[in-house]
């Protein structure tokens, strides 16, 4: 079983990777194709510039690189000051589409907000009975989820369905019924809470890959995706607690 202070790290280091990801993809595409390995580089964070070699070869190449490499890191320095860097809820892109939001879209948002709502909640109970600090990490990560689809929910002028509720309180009362359940299940041990967190994070992934293949708004999706790709690093550290 891998240590708490390991799992924090990698959960750390997957907000900083996702926060840095939506700033390298703009960098790769104005670079072009010759220099693709210094944008994959720069996309997982790493910041090194070393493949800038195969793109562009030469001296040029590797001082352009390590140019590169260090304004990214930079970058990465910043987002670890200010607590990850918001990791998991970077700032929402602009806006081009102008149309509302259809139903089907707007029942995605406000249901995954809850569904993050959820999350954060059985976590944050869920600490206090098992004493697993990455479930605390975890919870502030699921906060900023909360943060990321509270800003599309502002955007589009739509009905928050988590305002006024308190902690393990829920609109939707499928996700009631769930709350009830998994915070009962994952209180009988440490383990079992574990185990409770890898459920949300398999059921979180899943839903937000469905909703975000319906989206027309490239805004909406672009969080959806960006949230996934924080799941699924809670559902790695979450993994890694188990073996």
């Amino acid at each position: 079983m891998r240590t708490p202070k390991h799992i924090v790290t990698i959960i750390a280091a997957g907000a900083i990777a996702v926060a840095a990801g939506a700033t390298a993809v703009a960098v790769a595409d104005h670079q072009g194709n010759g220099n693709n390995g210094m944008g994959q580089r720069q996309g997982a964070g790493m910041g090194d510039g070393r493949g800038m070699d195969n793109g562009a070869g030469g001296t040029m190449g590797r001082r352009a690189g390590v140019r590169g490499g260090s304004r990214m890191g930079q970058r990465s320095g910043m987002g670890q000051r200010s607590g990850a860097g918001m990791g998991d809820a970077p700032r929402l892109p602009a806006r081009t589409n102008q149309a509302p939001l259809s139903t089907n879209e707007t029942a995605a948002v406000t249901y995954m907000r809850e569904e993050e709502k959820l999350a954060r909640d059985v976590y944050v109970k869920l600490t206090g009975t098992s004493g697993n600090p990455v479930l605390t990490r975890i919870a502030a990560s699921e906060q900023r989820h909360m943060d990321a689809l509270g800003r599309v929910i502002t955007r589009y002028g739509l009905t928050d369905p988590t305002q006024g509720k308190t902690a393990g309180q829920f609109q939707n009362q499928t996700l009631q019924q769930l709350y009830n359940e998994l915070t009962a299940k994952g209180s009988a041990s440490p383990a079992a809470a574990v185990e409770v967190g890898r459920s949300i994070e398999r059921l979180d992934i899943a839903d937000l890959n469905s909703r975000e293949a319906t989206s027309k708004h490239t805004d909406v999706r672009w969080t959806f995706q960006q949230l996934e790709r924080g799941s699924n690093m809670h559902l790695r550290a979450f993994d890694m607690q188990t073996s």
